[in-house]
């Protein structure tokens, strides 16, 4: 049963989520409606969609709450058969009314042999997360900075020193390439590809719950993303791939295909931890265009000038 929770404005300066699919934000909101006085809510995703998004199809709402785990937002567990969804730190943004019931969902607890969470872990390339709130946040209590980093495990994923307003990547900024961290596999009886294939495989089980698609097209799309983007690099950059909210990478499921086709631009946005979002591309080009149209009079005015 969904129930009335606070909603602050300073949520929708969220740094984080600002830089995300939209639907990600709609449906952070709605889980603190449907989670019960402790922040818990059964891990249905069709359920979910049916109470949040009930006249748009399709919706990864599985995808769009494992985004959500590995962000911080949320924790996705399972504790004695039971699929559970907690929202973090819901108890300091939200004072459900006292006689709302109490819950009935056990809590996620770390090391135990009945609890587990039920989302894989990306590769952890060394950024660390960004401020969640500013301090005029979700309640009127002030926040610390690191108010919705998660206590159940969640990796760290999003670097606060890399702001995204147009989606260019500013001209004198210092990238560091990213830690990589996966063990590289110089086994000789290993097929080249399967460092890659494992990568993009495990992201999309995570992802779809189900294992991709395996054939002798993927194969050769594998090998030849290889060759373009290197043996070292190809695993990181193939879980960046899966896990990247594109409308049009969402719609098509992450197939190998894309990843191929979008090799050295993933490469770049698994470098600089920056996904280009068709949203961020138009907002480019318009302030491009406007830019253009600036430099015209500009150089009108001095011709202008000198008559």
């Amino acid at each position: 049963m969904a129930r009335a929770r606070n909603i602050k404005p300073a949520l929708f300066k969220n740094e984080i989520l600002g830089v995300e699919d939209p639907m990600l934000t709609i449906l952070f909101i709605n889980l603190w409606c449907l989670a019960d006085k402790a922040g818990r809510l059964e891990d249905r995703p069709l359920r979910i969609k049916a109470e949040t998004f009930p006249y748009r199809e399709n919706i990864d709402i599985n995808g769009y709450l494992t985004v959500l785990h590995r962000l911080g937002f949320i924790c996705r567990y399972e504790c004695n058969g039971l699929k559970i969804i907690q929202v973090i730190n819901f108890d300091k943004h939200q004072h459900p009314h006292k006689t709302e019931a109490e819950t009935v969902l056990p809590e996620y607890i770390e090391n135990s042999d009945s609890c587990y969470l039920t989302v894989k872990e990306p590769l952890n390339n060394g950024s660390r997360p960004a401020d969640s709130l500013n301090t005029d946040s979700l309640n009127t209590d002030s926040l610390n900075t690191d108010s919705l980093i998660p206590d159940c495990g969640v990796s760290e994923s999003i670097d606060s020193s890399t702001p995204v307003s147009s989606g260019v990547v500013a001209k004198n900024r210092d990238i560091t390439p990213v830690k990589k961290t996966r063990p590289i596999s110089k086994n000789q009886d290993l097929a080249p590809t399967h460092e890659t294939w494992e990568a993009y495989s495990e992201a999309y089980f995570s992802r779809y719950g189900v294992q991709p698609v395996r054939n002798a097209t993927v194969n050769a799309q594998l090998s030849s993303f290889i060759k373009r983007i290197g043996f070292d690099e190809s695993p990181h950059v193939a879980e960046f791939f899966v896990n990247h909210n594109n409308q049009f990478y969402v719609q098509k499921m992450h197939t190998v295909g894309l990843l191929l086709a979008d090799a050295e631009k993933l490469r770049t946005e698994w470098v600089t931890q920056r996904q280009m979002t068709g949203t961020q591309a138009r907002q480019a080009d318009k302030t491009q265009a406007r830019r253009n149209v600036f430099n015209k009079l500009i150089e009108e005015a001095k011709a202008n000038a000198t008559n």
